[in-house]
């Protein structure tokens, strides 16, 4: 066989994505269609409109703890 088949190029097309932050094209999503399943983990299901809640409710904790945009951080998340 050939040298090195699959390289990290062969499955990376060049395509241009618009820099948008996540938070907006989740708060897009739950303004089109709130009540859609948004995650869906097993038997557990949140709707677009429950995420953007949750994100809403780290967000303001962050801001309360001195967090500003910018700056970097680290979540831990119990599994």
């Amino acid at each position: 066989m050939p040298g090195n088949m699959f390289t990290p190029e062969l499955f990376r097309p060049e395509v241009d994505y618009p820099i948008i932050p996540y938070d907006y094209l989740l708060r897009m999503a739950a303004e089109r269609n709130p009540d859609r399943p948004a995650i869906v983990y097993h038997d557990l299901t949140l709707v677009y409109r429950e995420v953007v809640s949750m994100v809403n409710s780290v967000a303001n904790s962050l801001l309360e703890l001195g967090i500003r945009k910018g700056d970097r951080i680290c979540l831990c998340t119990a599994a």
